[in-house]
This record gives structure tokens, sequence and C-alpha cells, in this order.
């Protein structure tokens, strides 16, 4: 692996070896745009929500970086008691994650980063 290879896993072998029963992850962010149609079976709220930032039992739901909707998930499991007013603080530091995660530079979907290498067969060149 290179030097300077940005590495953005946990290391998951204490919790396969039965060391530990819980990894500590930090904040996790991940988008998509299928929100509306996704979980409850009632409406969500507009705008539906692309991005989604998790620490511990929290997780937000946000649009283009502004927070839509706020879970605790252990004591919500079903997503149905919004928590984003109740919240502010803790609204404000996960919206300040996700805008630095959003800001990072990323691969687009689907193209080979001309830094990796490429292996054979990987785009039907080889």
């Amino acid at each position: 692996m290179p030097e300077d290879a940005k590495i953005d896993g946990v290391d998951l072998l204490p919790l396969l070896t039965g060391e530990t029963h819980q990894i500590e992850r930090g904040t996790v962010f991940w988008q998509l745009d299928l929100y509306r149609r996704l979980q409850r079976h009632d409406e969500k709220p507009k705008p539906y929500a692309t991005e989604v930032a998790r620490r511990g039992q929290w997780k937000m739901l946000a649009r283009d970086g502004v927070p839509v909707e706020l879970f605790n998930i252990e004591s919500d499991k079903e997503e149905k008691v919004n928590l984003l007013d109740q919240e502010p603080e803790l609204a404000k530091s996960l919206s300040a994650e996700l805008a630095r995660w959003l800001a990072e530079p990323r691969q687009p979907f689907g193209q080979i980063d001309p830094h990796t290498p490429n292996k054979a067969g990987v785009d039907g060149n080889h």
C-alpha cells in the first residue's frame, strides 16, 4: 500500500476475535437519493434527505448539508420522533462534520482514479 494512502477504514480484528463487542467508529457518512421511498411508510418530510451522518446513537438526515431530521436510533428504532428541534447543538455539530465531509474531494461513481493502479480487465482495455 502506498505510504501516502488515506485509510478510512476501521480494524475489525478485535471484534472478530472476541476481544471487544463494540468498535468506536466516530461519525460515519453516506449519500443516496432514495430516502423519499425508504424506511417509513408514511410521508417523509420535504426536502428529502440525501446525506446521512451517524454518530453513536444519533442519525441525522440532511439535504445539501442542511439537517432535515435527527433521530436517537437506540430509543427510536423506527425513526418516528424527529429530535432536530430538541437537540440543536448536536445537529450543529453533526452538520459541521457533514460539511467537512462533503467538501472533501471524491471520485465520481463509476470513474477510475488515475492514481490507483489498474488491474487487468477492470476498464475493459486489458
